[in-house]
């Protein structure tokens, strides 16, 4: 989040006269399902296409008129989802009344693929407030997402954030008038790919032989916690799991020929070298 962490700064992507008109047949639909260009990993599955529904969210399943946000993760949510600002808005459809307003464009280079809502407005009716919002997606091939808001006027109650098609699994990252502001980007991030095994993760050994493969784990990027993976062989001889793991604390000291990591030098590090 750009507003909450210094190191990170408002980002936007320009596809002014480059970007393909998205249409809607209603303003709580989607129109129809559109190629990303790539496979995007997204909550345990890849998807190739995406619908764009007209209330702020961008899904890769079925579509849903649920124009009165909720809470997430939620079975009473649409998904597999990401809610950009799922609120009760009325770009031109279809079947537009006297206040829709905005367009929503969509541009893809195999590198990033972008979905803008143009000034779109919110819904006008009894009781609510006019707004005009003008905010975009951008996806990536490894699974990462930002969201940029250009300019947010006017009252809103939506709910930004990301879930998965049951609604059991999904992170809500904001909800109600705060969700969104001026100049803001916000950052999602697949799992940290701190476990390399390399080009090279395939051979052939004869019987009874062996041969060494280095493993490269990097601490780059990584936030203090607890990290955990494994690695996995497999053989017309067998097969084999092998759990690995990481810890990142930023006062963590090493003291050097310390082999077996106990803090202590003595003749055990000697043996295990």
């Amino acid at each position: 989040d750009s507003d909450l962490d210094t190191d990170i700064s408002y980002q936007w992507e320009n596809i002014d006269g480059m970007g393909t008109l998205y249409t809607f047949p209603h303003n709580d639909e989607a129109g129809d399902q559109i190629d990303i260009g790539f496979d995007f990993p997204f909550l345990g599955g890849a998807y190739s296409q995406c619908i764009i529904n007209a209330n702020g969210w961008v899904g890769f399943g079925s579509d849903s008129d649920a124009w009165e946000n909720t809470n997430i993760p939620s079975s009473a949510a649409p998904g597999p989802a990401i809610f950009g600002l799922w609120d009760d808005l009325n770009p031109v459809n279809d079947q537009c009344n006297d206040d829709c307003s905005g367009y929503v464009y969509f541009y893809g280079d195999g590198e990033k693929f972008i979905i803008r809502f143009d000034q779109v407005v919110h819904w006008i009716g009894s009781g609510s407030t006019e707004g005009i919002y003008d905010f975009q997606f951008v996806l990536y091939p490894n699974g990462d997402i930002e969201l940029n808001y250009n300019t947010i006027t006017g009252i809103h109650d939506a709910t930004v954030g990301i879930q998965s098609s049951s609604g059991n699994d999904g992170f809500q990252i904001a909800s109600g008038s705060s969700a969104a502001s001026n100049n803001l980007s916000r950052f999602i991030s697949t799992d940290p790919d701190w476990l390399d095994l390399g080009e090279n993760i395939m051979g052939q050994l004869e019987n009874g032989g062996s041969a060494t493969h280095n493993i490269d784990i990097s601490a780059v990027g990584l936030l203090e916690g607890e990290y955990s993976g494994y690695i996995k062989i497999s053989s017309n001889g067998g097969s084999a799991v092998i759990p690995a793991s990481l810890t990142i604390g930023s006062s963590t000291e090493f003291i050097a020929g310390d082999t077996n990591a106990d803090g202590i030098l003595n003749v055990l590090d000697v043996v295990i070298m």
